[in-house]
């Protein structure tokens, strides 16, 4: 199993070493709460269809709320996915973002694979994404490789899954200013399920910590200084822009004794 996770390993360092040679200023916002559901209805076959559904509220929110829903931006995410032998996978999806005008429709295509190492379930994943918005924009694609890890363990009886993962997303924009930056965004998470049914452990309830970074080129600007009315330059640079995210989640799995090879995050 080693040398077939070599491929997704080369990826991930390579993207690892281009977001750390990038870090130069830095604005942390405020931190965000979001509310996620997913479900899988599984098949005989051991294929699936999923949905996804993420709805974000900001802590002093500056942004205006959709459609007078306490939320400034949301996505719900449907697809399909079939096993292709030995712990692969694949599947097709679509995705439609809403954010206060802004509405974008995104076709995406994935292969992942999922192994197990000292009780320790390791998931590995690149998607492609294609996103067309609803302004004069160009079509963009968005590449992204995750990476998770999930251990379950009982305490005083209950059943829990421990989850760490990260993601990293590059966009291919041929008019932007993305393409001075090699890399666009970056995940760190950390999260615990709590199995609501003990057996068959197809419902769970999810506390997550996510640190999203955006990465960006600014251009250079000039602010008026109050006092003397003199322009004063600020050189162009690169920022990390940070976001902390509280995510609550329930998933849940249906017809999910049809399959034996598969652990959802």
């Amino acid at each position: 199993m080693l040398f077939k996770n070599l491929s997704f390993w080369s990826i991930f360092l390579f993207f690892s070493l281009s977001v750390s040679a990038q870090e130069i200023d830095k604005s942390r916002l405020e931190k965000n709460i979001n509310f996620r559901l997913n479900t899988e209805i599984f098949f005989k076959n051991g294929s699936f269809i999923f949905y996804e559904s993420n709805w974000h509220y900001g802590i002093n929110q500056l942004f205006p709320e959709i459609n007078s829903l306490p939320f400034y931006q949301m996505y719900h995410l449907l697809g399909y996915e079939i096993p292709l032998g030995g712990n692969w996978a694949g599947g097709l999806g679509i995705r439609q973002n809403y954010a206060h005008q802004l509405r974008m429709t995104a076709l995406r295509g994935h292969l992942n694979h999922t192994g197990e190492f000292i009780k320790i379930v390791f998931f590995k994943e690149l998607s492609v994404e294609r996103f067309w918005e609803n302004t004069s924009a160009k079509p963009f694609q968005q590449a992204r490789f995750r990476v998770m890890l999930g251990r379950d363990f009982k305490l005083k009886k209950q059943s829990f899954r421990a989850i760490l993962g990260y993601d990293i997303a590059k966009n291919f924009e041929s008019e932007s200013l993305a393409k001075n930056r090699r890399i666009q965004q970056t995940n760190l998470r950390l999260g615990i399920d709590y199995f609501l049914n003990k057996t068959e452990k197809n419902w769970s309830l999810g506390i997550y910590y996510d640190k999203q970074t955006e990465y960006f080129f600014v251009e250079e600007q000039f602010l008026v200084d109050k006092d003397t009315g003199e322009l004063i330059p600020i050189p162009a640079r690169r920022l990390n822009q940070i976001l902390p995210i509280w995510s609550i989640r329930l998933h849940g799995q249906i017809f999910q004794k049809a399959v034996t090879r598969r652990v959802i995050f």
